[in-house]
């Protein structure tokens, strides 16, 4: 018998929400309120009501987080499975600051900008510099490792900061 020489199946890295690495970060607990599915790994915005909705137009609140910490109602067939969405009402963490595991939708390089849907909170990335795709916000991070294809996960290095001024 000889010795393994390929794996045939990439392995998985993490999971969506999760940090990815033991630096700074930066959350906080807000309400979930956005009349629908809230899903772990998207973009979130302040309503001016004191909760966040998915996606939105209003002050950016962060990327929702921390998957393993919420409790699982599973799915409407399925109470035993596994999901990565949450109810509206439930104390949701949202970091602004660290380095957070994604989905984005489209392929990415280390560097790009991370912009993010404002009807659905979607992540997505564009050349460091380019412009925002219309329907989109800036989300105040970059890649910041491995290069992606579509609909791959990806780590990302939020700052929640727009710009810096020069002296």
């Amino acid at each position: 018998m000889s010795f393994q020489s390929a794996v045939t199946t990439p392995q998985g890295f993490g999971v969506i929400g999760e940090l990815f690495t033991d630096s700074p970060v930066r959350s906080a607990p807000a309400i979930l309120d956005t009349g629908a599915d809230n899903y772990i790994g998207r973009a979130f915005t302040s309503n001016g009501q004191g909760t966040v909705e998915q996606g939105g137009t209003g002050a950016f609140a962060g990327i929702l987080a921390s998957p393993k910490s919420y409790a699982s109602y599973g799915t409407t067939g399925n109470t035993l499975a596994p999901t990565l969405i949450l109810a509206d009402g439930v104390v949701g963490e949202l970091v602004t600051m660290g380095e957070i595991i994604v989905k984005l939708t489209g392929t990415a390089s280390i560097g790009d900008t991370i912009q993010y849907n404002t009807t659905t909170g979607e992540l997505s990335a564009i050349a460091n510099g380019a412009t925002l795709t219309a329907g989109n916000l800036n989300a105040f991070g970059v890649v910041s490792r491995y290069n992606v294809g579509a609909n791959d996960l990806a780590v990302i290095m939020l700052t929640a900061i727009n710009k810096i001024s020069a002296p």
